[in-house]
């Protein structure tokens, strides 16, 4: 079984990727992982306070902000101090937290594939749409769902300045990968600290993808 690096699978270099969530033993290994291939991470998390947001020299391609998932003012500021820095996203990366929706569903399986054409609603319906879906059903969707709008005009501007921007949720923190994914034998350089989330695409619905970029990936001869 022969391996090739990461990034000729998934060239982020140069890209600009934000990563948002509590879940810190999921968010913080991938945002490393992203960094170490290239890319400038924003890590979007909640401190206690500013004093304790890590400095830009502490983690090499990765620049901390004190966001808290929950709050709007929170999020919206976050979104303000980036753009402030960079004039696109690429890719924003929502880590939903297992400890803020103990008991909740955090998919937005249920969400998207209920009966009403949600897509028609005016941007306010879906807004209070997707608050009252929580209130009623138990889910946890609001979170990813605020944060994707915040940032909504800076991924269009990954989108119209070089063709990419593209939202990932992660959304159900699982147990560690043992055994195969998609027919193929897990390296052992994968770390167990990233868990195996599921992934729910609004637009893919129930297709699971590795949030994640393993270190080498094999070639089947």
């Amino acid at each position: 079984m022969q391996y090739m690096p990461a990034f000729a699978l998934f060239d982020v270099r140069d890209w600009v990727i934000v990563v948002t969530g509590a879940a810190v033993d999921i968010a913080n290994p991938l945002a490393a992982i992203l960094a170490q291939t290239g890319a400038h991470v924003y890590v979007c998390q909640p401190f206690l306070s500013d004093n304790d947001v890590p400095g830009d020299l502490e983690y090499p391609g990765q620049t901390f902000i004190n966001m808290d998932e929950s709050n709007k003012l929170s999020i919206a500021n976050a979104a303000r101090t980036i753009a402030t820095r960079e004039n696109h996203v690429n890719l924003l990366i929502n880590v939903n937290s297992e400890g803020s929706s103990i008991g909740r569903r955090t998919s937005w399986d249920s969400f998207f594939n209920k009966q009403q054409p949600h897509f028609l609603d005016s941007a306010s319906q879906q807004t209070h749409e997707v608050e009252d879906w929580d209130r009623v059903f138990g889910t946890n969707i609001s979170s990813s769902y605020f944060i994707a709008s915040a940032f909504a005009p800076l991924l269009r501007s990954g989108v119209e300045t070089n063709g990419r921007g593209c939202v990932v949720n992660i959304s159900r923190p699982g147990k560690t990968p043992s055994g195969t994914i998609g027919g193929y034998t897990l390296p052992p350089t994968l770390g167990t600290s990233l868990g195996r989330p599921s992934v729910s695409d609004p637009f893919l619905h129930n297709t699971p993808k590795p949030p994640y970029i393993l270190d080498q990936a094999p070639i089947r001869r």
